[in-house]
């Protein structure tokens, strides 16, 4: 990854969105509660609290900040499936992980235009741009990358990654110059 492919998401004709889901493991499942959708320019085009039609744990929720009646009222996947799919549409979807990836596949796999949909991972974009000839990142959370480029989440919610994996991206693209950055406190 270099910085022509960040030049490519920014200046291309296509929409650019990014996608975040939140979701709580329990028994090996993997279930989505919190969904967001940004545009390139970071504010949320698209956000919905999921029911997973399950119980879930207070626990679990909290970190989030979610209620567990804030989710018993909240829409199913199969509810909110025709609306977020018409947000990414036709955009180049950015989320910030493979387990997004796999989430997303997992969760809309019976919606027939999820398969359309053209996903790009935002952490190996981010750790490629970043990496330097000595060092590789495979993998960069979100938190770290937030915390380097000096920018911070508000919350623990979809809608902050959502606007974060467009801001670190744009930064990067926008200030190429300090893409060594990354690891500076690290070699100190």
């Amino acid at each position: 990854m270099n910085k022509n492919e960040l030049t490519k998401i920014f200046t291309g004709d296509e929409r650019v969105v990014a996608l975040a889901i939140r979701y709580v493991e329990q028994r090996g499942n993997r279930l989505p509660v919190d969904i967001a959708v940004s545009d390139r320019d970071a504010r949320i085009i698209f956000q919905s609290l999921l029911n997973p039609g399950r119980y879930v744990f207070d626990n679990d929720l909290m970190r989030f900040g979610i209620a567990r009646k804030d989710i018993a009222a909240a829409p199913r996947i199969r509810d909110v499936s025709d609306e977020l799919i018409s947000v990414l549409r036709g955009a180049v979807v950015l989320v910030w992980d493979r387990e997004t990836v796999k989430l997303f596949t997992h969760s809309f796999g019976d919606v027939p235009e999820r398969s359309a949909v053209s996903i790009r991972n935002a952490g190996d974009l981010y750790a490629g741009a970043v990496a330097d000839e000595e060092r590789r990142f495979s993998t960069v959370s979100i938190q770290a990358a937030a915390r380097r480029e000096g920018l911070y989440p508000y919350n623990n919610r979809a809608e902050a990654d959502a606007g974060l994996i467009i801001r670190i991206l744009k930064g990067l693209y926008e200030q190429p110059e300090q893409l060594s950055l990354f690891d500076s406190q690290e070699n100190q």
